[in-house]
């Protein structure tokens, strides 16, 4: 699986680079960031190469309704748009790599127990579903408890991460989590289809999450009779 991604990613960037140049780029790049502070410098982005990867390359499709697209934009995810392009000189196991990653919509994913080095155990919070995924340095970083913003992508009766966030959300972000759930489906769990669906909106407090993680609001602090103290 990894020696599957390592390739595929890669070929990929160079796929659309080639194909479709650097406006392509830019456009999943700002769409990303929900066209809000988006960070002008990619390289120093902490999602670049991390988060943002897999949603290039899996799940962002041009909105049609655009402005002045360019003609002949892929109009299916990048990486299925390059595997029917290519499907004769594509591997077995990476075409269903690229057919199972672009079925594996990112979610928020609680860290239930891990074997440092090895693997970890995940439940999806939006879902329910629970993985196994193989894992060699987050299991070394993510506690029992944390939770993450990733992606699972399940082949050849394995399971891995791809695109997890650069950061670890704290284990206090859990019930914020099931709130957002509750706005989205009340009383009960997502679907993965409706995963999809909701991918826009689940981004957006993805970033809403971060920004919340690196500038953290100060407490306010009041006397017995609820006066601010300054």
């Amino acid at each position: 699986l990894r020696a599957a991604e390592g390739v595929l990613v890669p070929a990929l960037f160079a796929y659309a680079a080639d194909q479709f140049g650097d406006e392509f780029f830019a456009e999943a790049w700002e769409e990303f960031f929900l066209w809000d502070a988006v960070p002008d410098d990619v390289g120093e982005s902490r999602e670049f190469r991390t988060t943002f990867d897999p949603f290039f390359l899996f799940s962002f499709v041009p909105d049609p309704a655009g402005d002045d697209l360019p003609a002949g934009w892929p109009t299916k995810p990048l990486a299925l748009h390059f595997l029917h392009q290519e499907v004769e000189s594509c591997p077995d196991f990476h075409r269903e790599f690229i057919v199972q990653a672009s079925k594996s919509p990112p979610s928020f994913f609680v860290v239930e127990s891990t074997a440092p080095g090895r693997a970890i155990d995940l439940r999806d919070i939006l879902t329910g579903g629970r993985f196994h995924v193989l894992e060699q340095s987050a299991s070394g970083t993510l506690r029992r408890g944390d939770l993450t913003f990733t992606r699972v992508v399940t082949a050849g009766g394995a399971s891995i991460m791809i695109g997890a966030s650069p950061w670890v959300i704290p284990p206090a972000w859990h019930v914020r989590v099931l709130d957002f759930r509750e706005q989205l489906h009340s009383r009960r769990l997502l679907t993965v289809d409706e995963l999809r669906d909701y991918e826009l909106e689940i981004r957006e407090f993805y970033h809403q999450v971060i920004d919340a993680i690196q500038h953290p609001s100060l407490p306010s602090l009041q006397n017995t009779d609820g006066d601010p103290i300054e």
